[in-house]
């Protein structure tokens, strides 16, 4: 099993299944009339935590399939650089410094897989 593969699935998934569900029972109540005006608050309130906690879930999902994708194919390319003969590296010593500090933040800023 590859370790480095992303989770596409994550607690903010749970969290928006949950709050939707919610509010899909908070929606039949409300036609039965359960809640009365209450349910409409309660279905409002649910829509907004599904937006959010699905927005959320979509974010590190890609920041989490970018971290896995990118961040090594940055790493190989720099290693292409360092591979060529020694009159190109030379002259290419200023790209591989960015691609190290491009690593570098990425690294730093994206979420790290759970292990």
């Amino acid at each position: 099993m590859d370790t480095n593969k992303p989770r596409l699935w994550n607690i903010w998934w749970t969290l928006m299944v949950i709050s939707a569900s919610f509010t899909v029972i908070v929606l039949a109540l409300e036609a039965l009339e359960v809640f009365r005006d209450l349910g409409l608050v309660l279905s409002g309130l649910g829509i907004l935590l599904t937006i959010v906690f699905g927005f959320g879930a979509a974010s590190r999902s890609f920041l989490g399939e970018f971290r896995g994708d990118v961040v090594p194919r940055l790493d190989g390319l720099r290693s292409s650089i360092l591979e060529l003969d020694r009159g190109a590296s030379e002259r290419l010593d200023g790209v591989t410094d960015r691609l190290d500090r491009v690593i570098a933040l990425l690294d730093e800023r994206l979420p790290r897989q759970p292990t």
